[in-house]
């Protein structure tokens, strides 16, 4: 990553003839189809929506985007998600999700780290 004019990190994009050829992106598009100005999505304010009850944990966090753009958010628990609650599981279920699927055994940080899943990236 490079740094923008304010120091943040910034991310670059990676020359043309750097993209490795087996992920087949060196030639992808990704055009956005527009038509008229972007919505804006509200979060359904009635006090018995799944939004609502049980609620968040913590926020509403306000994030800006490199795009010029925002963003509001809310952290819910884990099993409190709105799709979460929407998916058919028993209390006991999400119970699980939410203890990421441990049972009663305790958290410990290894138990948060997966070597298959790191992320690399490539800074320029």
């Amino acid at each position: 990553m490079n740094k923008d004019e304010k120091g943040k990190p910034a991310w670059v994009r990676m020359p043309k003839e750097e993209v490795p050829v087996e992920t087949g992106l060196a030639d992808a598009r990704f055009d956005r189809k527009r038509n008229g100005p972007p919505k804006t999505y509200e979060t359904p304010s009635e006090a018995d929506s799944c939004w609502r009850k049980p609620g968040p944990k913590a926020g509403p966090f306000k994030a800006y985007p490199g795009d010029g753009g925002g963003v509001t958010y809310s952290w819910y628990r884990f099993a409190d998600q709105p799709a979460l609650l929407n998916a058919d599981i028993t209390d006991a279920e999400g119970t699980t999700l939410d203890r990421g699927g441990r049972g009663n055994r305790p958290l410990r940080p290894a138990d948060s780290i997966r070597p298959d899943a790191r992320m690399r990236f490539r800074a320029s």
